[in-house]
């Protein structure tokens, strides 16, 4: 089986300040004092970008200092800061200040005002709204009027031949970022009492990513438990 995936992923979220299971649902932002920055938001660009894309990064800083105490300075020098990659692919960001020097992703389709913003809000420690503990009293999904894309995710028969498989997801432009799927889900079946085989024939980017699954990756979940985290291949590991 031959399977490809790229995509990338909005929050960069170190494994210390991920939630328990006890208080996962009731978090709205990081508020704890080691996510919290104290002394103001230190940040750097890496490489230096545009005149233009600066300018829009100050009108983003802007926005949120006018209605706010926060206060953002550019000092690539200082202990905690943010390092703003521009010459790299999507928008990510930490969640809220993690200590030393963290990343932020404003790479090409992030230029914009309201992208600058959004990940600006992530380094401060938002989340999500979907990730508030009380949205299902206020949004109803109706999953069966939810239209993937093509291809994406569906129920596969197994035989005794091989078959192929390639999927490509969230390809990064303006466009396919914003309105792509970052995950597909396929549901592998066979007959009682024989087995599944799966070969991992190559992943996109082919190169080592610097943050593993989080970047493209696919995950194989062997287990009867589902829920379990399943059997992982990342583009930093040669099938």
């Amino acid at each position: 089986m031959f399977s490809s995936a790229l995509f990338w992923s909005q929050l960069i979220e170190s494994s210390e300040d991920k939630p328990s299971e006890a208080t996962r649902w009731k978090r709205h932002a990081f508020k704890y004092p080691k996510n919290t920055w104290t002394e103001g938001v230190n940040y750097y660009f890496d490489p230096q970008p545009s005149k233009e894309f600066k300018d829009t990064f100050a009108r983003a800083v802007r926005a949120w200092e006018q209605d706010t105490c926060i206060e953002f300075k550019e000092d690539p020098t200082a202990a905690d800061k943010i390092r703003i990659k521009t010459n790299e692919r999507g928008c990510a960001s930490n969640v809220g200040r993690v200590g030393g020097e963290q990343l932020m992703y404003l790479g090409k389709g992030c230029e914009t005002f309201d992208n600058m913003v959004h990940e600006l809000g992530h380094s401060l420690g938002l989340l999500h709204m979907m990730n508030r503990h009380d949205r299902d009293e206020y949004i109803t999904v109706h999953e069966w009027n939810i239209k993937p894309p093509d291809n994406c995710g569906k129920e596969l028969s197994a035989s005794t031949e091989w078959k192929p498989l390639t999927d490509m997801m969230m390809y990064v432009n303006a466009e396919d970022f914003i309105d792509g799927y970052d995950k597909c889900n396929y549901w592998i079946k066979s007959a009682n009492n024989t087995f599944i085989a799966v070969k991992i024939k190559s992943l996109r980017p082919a190169g080592p990513v610097r943050n593993g699954c989080v970047e493209a990756g696919v995950e194989i979940k062997a287990q009867k438990n589902q829920v379990l985290t399943g059997y992982r291949y990342n583009s930093s590991i040669k099938p």
